[in-house]
């Protein structure tokens, strides 16, 4: 009633601290939802107001409000996920570095603003971000789960997963890695994907962390063999065309997708286009060390099959472009070395 008889008030700002009403507002745990509403309506402007922190009162709400007035402020104001504070962070990129409690504010912004998933703050996506923030745990329980060989849903039922007071922050990351990934290999959230799979999406994107597509691969081992319906790609096409993949890494993650044994068929699988991982790793500029040695130790008999859409050998894939490298090449023909003649 207030503010409607009084609509100037919501307009006022703190002049030491730069706080407008919504700033105090979005600052409670639990404010209600209405007031916030009848504010926003009143004074528009507040939405994309800051604070003198650079602060919006969305930046706010992620710290230290509801996950509905993070979606309410979300929605009325799509610019102010946008807006940067003082340390140069987006709201998104504010609530994924949150303590424990933070993915349902982190599924709220992406769920109004799919398109912000991927955009890089302070020199890290949101991916990133999560990631290091769970490092710890992901890599304790995928050193548990390896050793004593476990396999998919299982891994969210070790202690590894657990704090000290008993809640399971491999599942926290999870759901919000899934959301991430989701939002930027599709552009949307929505649960009707009919082809989704999470590890061919992680495979998919700019510089996934290597945790995460490790993890991916242990949760869901079928999607490891699993093509893709629209271009027949398995896990490994997927690995093959990621060009952000490093050296190191690409070898550890080829390494780790084969400690089964039976996933080893999957390497010898064709696409759409007839296209073998080995020979498109190859045509991306992949080196030995960085996956290809796994590649083609898997599968050996590939290296004296020739690529259907280039129709010369893997060796020779290897010499072309700047990215010829002759460590590769001599490696292929060490182990096919009847190719010589």
């Amino acid at each position: 009633q207030r503010i409607k008889s009084h609509p100037k008030e919501a307009m006022y700002q703190d002049k030491a601290s730069g706080f407008t009403t919504l700033h105090w507002l979005s600052c409670h745990e639990q404010p209600s939802v209405d007031t916030i509403r009848i504010l926003t309506d009143a004074n528009p402007v507040a939405l994309m107001t800051k604070d003198m922190s650079d602060s919006t009162p969305l930046h706010f709400a992620v710290r230290h409000s509801s996950v509905d007035v993070v979606a309410l402020l979300s929605r009325s104001c799509p610019e102010a996920l946008h807006a940067k504070d003082g340390n140069g962070l987006e709201p998104l990129q504010l609530a994924c570095r949150l303590p424990l409690g933070s993915s349902e504010k982190v599924k709220a912004i992406i769920l109004i603003s799919p398109e912000i998933a991927g955009v890089v703050s302070g020199g890290f996506s949101p991916l990133e971000v999560i990631t290091q923030r769970y490092r710890y745990v992901i890599r304790r329980t995928l050193d548990t789960a390896l050793e004593s060989k476990i396999w998919n849903s299982e891994l969210f039922q070790l202690t590894t997963c657990l704090d000290n007071e008993g809640s399971n922050l491999l599942e926290e990351y999870w759901e919000m890695a899934c959301y991430l990934v989701k939002a930027m290999h599709y552009g949307n959230t929505s649960i009707y994907q009919p082809i989704w799979k999470m590890l061919h999406a992680c495979l998919s994107i700019e510089n996934c962390p290597t945790e995460l597509i490790i993890l991916t691969a242990r949760v869901h081992p079928q999607q490891i063999c699993e093509p893709c319906q629209q271009n027949g790609n398995n896990a490994f096409h997927m690995f093959a065309m990621n060009s952000t993949i490093g050296v190191e890494m690409g070898n550890y993650i080829m390494n780790q997708m084969l400690r089964d044994m039976k996933y080893i068929r999957a390497v010898g699988a064709t696409n759409i286009e007839s296209r073998v991982p080995l020979c498109i790793a190859l045509e991306a500029g992949k080196v030995w060390e960085g996956g290809v040695d796994t590649l083609a130790r898997a599968a050996p008999y590939l290296l004296s099959v020739k690529d259907p859409v280039m129709g010369i050998y893997p060796f020779m894939i290897a010499s072309i472009g700047e990215a010829s490298c002759t460590n590769t090449i001599f490696n292929l023909l060490k182990l096919c070395p009847e190719l010589i003649h």
